[in-house]
C-alpha cells in the first residue's frame, strides 16, 4: 500500500475550506489595551499582561510566566543545558551581577529544573533573589517561570525550601513539594470580555501514523485532522463549524457539523451556547490566555475536552 499524498492533501484542503482560508495568526489584541486585562485571585495574587510574559504579583514578590518562545522552548535532551540556554534568552537581558548561581532539579518523568541566583534588576538597580523554574509536563504544556523576590528567605516563606536532592531516597516527595510553584503557570488566565470575544476564532490540527512490516517494508498509514471555527457577533449570536477527517490514508472519512444560535458570557469564566447538538444548550468553561502575539481563547466542555483558538 502506497501513501496517497493527493488524497491526504484533499483531506487537509477540505478542513481548510470548512474553517478558514489561511492559518490564523493570534491577533486578539488588535483593538484591546492589554494593560487593562487584570485577574485578581482570591489568595492575593494579581495577573497582568506584559510584552513577553504575564506578571503575577503579590506584595513585593512577582512571578513572570513567560509566553511561548520557539528557541527557549526547543527540545534539549540535557535538561540542565536547556534550562541554562533558556535563562540566557529569557532572564539574563533584564538582570545583571549574578551571584550564588546554583542549578537544581531532577531529570525524570515530568522533570523539574530550576536555577537559583542573586542578581541586580536592571530596571531599578534593586538587589533580588531569582528562581528560574519549569515543570516539564508530559503533555508539553510546561512554561518557564521566573520568581523575583526580595530575598531567598521571602521566596522560601511563600514556596518552601525543600530543594531537590536526587541522591536522597525521598526525592519524589521533594518534587511534589514544588506543586504550588509549578501551578503558578496556570495564572496566565483572564476573564471573557464581550468586546474581545467578538470576531472569528479558529484552530486546527493534523497527525499521521505510519506502519512498517518487521522486515522494514511500508505497510500504510492512518491520519486524523480536525478544525474548529467560532464566529461571535455583537448581537450575542454565534456560528460555528467543526470539521474532521480520519482513517486510512487513501480512504479517509470526513465529517462536518455547523451550528447557529445565541451565546452569553457566564460570570467572566464561562460561555453558554444554544442550539448545539440536537438543539441542546452547551456550557463551556472559558478564558483568555496571553501570548506574545495576542490572546488565545480556551474553551473546555463538559467532557474536559480543551479547544484552544486564535483570533484572525
Amino acid at each position: 500500500m502506497k501513501f496517497n499524498l493527493k488524497i491526504y492533501l484533499s483531506a487537509l484542503l477540505f478542513l481548510s475550506s470548512c474553517a478558514s482560508k489561511k492559518e490564523p495568526e493570534p491577533q486578539g489584541t488588535q483593538f484591546v489595551d492589554m494593560s487593562e486585562l487584570v485577574t485578581q485571585w482570591d489568595d492575593g495574587w494579581v495577573s497582568r499582561i506584559k510584552e513577553h510574559w504575564t506578571e503575577v504579583e503579590k506584595g513585593n514578590m512577582k512571578v513572570l510566566i513567560y509566553h511561548p518562545h520557539s528557541l527557549a522552548d526547543a527540545y534539549q535532551s540535557n535538561l540542565d543545558q536547556g534550562n541554562s540556554d533558556a535563562a540566557d534568552l529569557l532572564e539574563a537581558p533584564y538582570f545583571s551581577d549574578f551571584t550564588s548561581v546554583q542549578s537544581r532539579g531532577i531529570q525524570s518523568f515530568e522533570s523539574i529544573t530550576f536555577i537559583t541566583a542573586d542578581a541586580i534588576e536592571k530596571e531599578n538597580g534593586k538587589p533580588v533573589h531569582l528562581v528560574f523554574f519549569k515543570k516539564h509536563y508530559n503533555s508539553g504544556i510546561g512554561r518557564y517561570l521566573l520568581v523575583v523576590a526580595d530575598s531567598k528567605a521571602s521566596f522560601e516563606r511563600e514556596f518552601g525550601k525543600n530543594y531537590i536532592n536526587s541522591s536522597s531516597w525521598d526525592y519524589m516527595d521533594q518534587m511534589a513539594s514544588w506543586t504550588k510553584l509549578a501551578n503558578m503557570q496556570f495564572r496566565n488566565r483572564f476573564g471573557l470580555h464581550a468586546e474581545i470575544l467578538q470576531g472569528t476564532w479558529s484552530s486546527g490540527s493534523t497527525s499521521t501514523l505510519s506502519y512498517y512490516y518487521a522486515n522494514g517494508g511500508y505497510a500504510g498509514a492512518t491520519g486524523a485532522a480536525v478544525a474548529d471555527e467560532f464566529k461571535f457577533f455583537s448581537n450575542q449570536k454565534y456560528e460555528s463549524v467543526h470539521s474532521g477527517a480520519s482513517g486510512i490514508i487513501g480512504n479517509m472519512q470526513f465529517s462536518k457539523a455547523e451550528y447557529k444560535g445565541n451565546y452569553s458570557i457566564q460570570n467572566w469564566w464561562g460561555l453558554k451556547l444554544t442550539n448545539r447538538f440536537e438543539g441542546t444548550t452547551e456550557d463551556f468553561d472559558g478564558y483568555f490566555e496571553a501570548i506574545s502575539k495576542g490572546l488565545l481563547l480556551v474553551l473546555i466542555d463538559k467532557h474536559q475536552t480543551v479547544t484552544t483558538l486564535a483570533k484572525h
